[in-house]
């Protein structure tokens, strides 16, 4: 039948993400398009080109993570300097129509959309392409410039205060210090047995990939998606023992327990190799008692930077990530733990013994080898990619088990089901790099430096701080009772400015991995 047009698909520099654009890249060839797809990490430059030598009608990008919204406006910057008006669509997780607007928009004069999903694309590509493609153009023009003047005025600092407002209201603490780990050191675990890590899946985000929203298991009986759930459940449980018995797969994962100081919105951590066990002892003992780096013999900790949320709250605090560690000097009075806790208390003007911060690397390497059978299937290759990336979440939650019950045993009793589980039931939280507690992507590598991640277990980060394989999680794992997770949301100039100078950045460097963050 004859072509709708031809889309070229590429998902950004920087970021390994793939899966929604491969459901794209399926559904709009269900509907006679033509796809020319470059695949991951592809620079603008070759976008272009490619585009040009194929004979694109428009251009597609994807992207997962935060600064791959940054790529975005790279190349729409670009195709506008080279005078190139190809229709641009955007999408992916981090997207959102207000950052087309705003962002990309505004630096593009040829026509630019946002496609929600992938059961969208169609319908917007023949918007685009076809004979009433002028109206519809004038038609988004008028949307996106209605969304820039909703968001000009939105980003009214009416709801935020200061940063130093906001550190006055932080979360005190309350001389609760977490027991040292178990074990020692960092704990490496390969080829995790397939089943253990199977029965952590919350299959409820499995279908969420699918683009069909519900919770499992409800959803197998929904009258209207219920059908298709049992077909995708059952094809799911077919393609996990394929995984299973042909080696698809392989899971592994490293973490640690490392002594920890909290400095203001930081924490400073002492890695797991750096001298005796009592040298570190010693300089996190001096650290937390208010004495600073020379003022006694002992390793260089890493220091971890941390945002804090800036709104204005009513009888709730202003809470940052740092909150939930001991402080250098305490501002808290010694108070009760919690019941049913493990931890001591510390006095509050000087701990007698460090606190504690966790971290953790899983991922689930697809063998590519192996998975070449599959390439051709477009169904079974998005299939077995999506498996893979629950089976990492999984893993998460298998680890994440493993220290709280027995490598750092602070909840040594705990007995949830998987559904307490996956509502984070369990005592402490484990907020992962780029999510909102800790929005920020570039500290992801010194969690990975901290967890010597790419020479324990082969995992790696982009440019983006995109982790490879992109079946992969990390986290921090906090043990305090009362830590919560929470959106550090939109943050002021002058916390992007003080968050600038603790990371050796310029505010400007800051503000692109901060965008979505930045209240203007």
């Amino acid at each position: 039948s004859r072509s709708a047009g031809k889309l070229l698909l590429a998902t950004v520099k920087g970021d390994v993400h793939d899966i929604g654009k491969n459901i794209v890249s399926v559904v709009l060839s269900c509907n006679n398009y033509e796809i020319v797809d470059l695949g991951v990490m592809v620079p603008a430059e070759k976008i272009i080109e490619r585009a040009l030598e194929v004979g694109a009608d428009a251009i597609g990008l994807s992207g997962l993570i935060t600064p791959s919204l940054e790529e975005m406006v790279n190349v729409a910057q670009e195709l506008e300097r080279r005078e190139i008006k190809l229709p641009l669509l955007v999408g992916g997780a981090t997207t959102s129509e207000v950052h087309a607007a705003v962002k990309i928009a505004t630096k593009y004069s040829g026509s630019v959309v946002h496609v929600k999903d992938a059961s969208k694309a169609a319908g917007v590509l023949s918007s685009l392409l076809g004979n009433s493609s002028s109206d519809y153009i004038a038609e988004m023009r008028r949307r996106y410039e209605i969304l820039r003047e909703q968001h000009s005025s939105s980003a009214k600092k009416d709801n935020y205060i200061s940063l130093e407002s906001a550190r006055a209201n932080k979360f005190i603490w309350d001389g609760w210090v977490a027991p040292p780990p178990a074990k020692h050191g960092l704990q490496e675990f390969h080829d995790i047995d397939f089943d253990s890590v199977v029965k952590y899946i919350d299959w409820t985000f499995f279908f969420f990939a699918w683009k069909m929203s519900g919770r499992y298991p409800a959803i197998l009986e929904d009258p209207v998606k219920g059908a298709e759930a049992k077909k995708l459940m059952a094809d799911a449980l077919i393609y996990l023992e394929e995984m299973k018995h042909k080696n698809l797969v392989s899971i592994d994962g490293v973490c640690g327990v490392f002594q920890a100081v909290s400095l203001g919105d930081d924490i400073e951590v002492w890695p797991a190799d750096a001298g005796s066990t009592a040298g570190r002892e010693a300089a996190a003992v001096a650290a937390a008692s208010g004495l600073r780096a020379g003022a006694a013999s002992g390793p260089a900790p890493l220091r971890l930077c941390f945002l804090r949320n800036q709104e204005k709250k009513q009888d709730a605090p202003n809470l940052s990530l740092a909150d939930f560690i001991a402080p250098a000097r305490s501002e808290g009075q010694a108070a009760g733990g919690a019941p049913g806790t493990t931890g001591r208390l510390a006095a509050p003007a000087r701990l007698a013994a460090p606190d504690h911060l966790g971290a953790f690397v899983v991922t689930a390497r697809l063998d590519e080898q192996r998975c070449a059978a599959y390439k051709e299937d477009d169904y079974a290759s998005i299939m077995i990619k999506i498996l893979a990336d629950r089976l990492a979440e999984a893993a998460a939650e298998w680890i994440h088990h493993k220290m709280r019950s027995e490598i750092w045993g602070f909840s040594p009793s705990e007995s949830l089901s998987l559904e307490q589980m996956f509502k984070a039931d369990y005592q402490g939280i484990r907020p992962a790099p780029g999510y909102p507690a800790c929005p920020e992507h570039t500290e992801k590598g010194k969690l990975f430096s901290l967890l010597e991640a790419q020479k324990r277990i082969g995992v790696s980060l982009t440019e983006s701080f995109t982790m490879v394989p992109a079946a992969s999680v990390s986290a921090y794992v906090f043990a305090h009772p009362k830590s919560a997770y929470f959106n550090v949301g939109k943050i002021g100039d002058d916390q992007l400015r003080d968050y600038a100078n603790r990371k050796g950045m310029t505010p400007e460097e800051a503000a692109i991995w901060l965008t979505p963050n930045m209240n203007n």
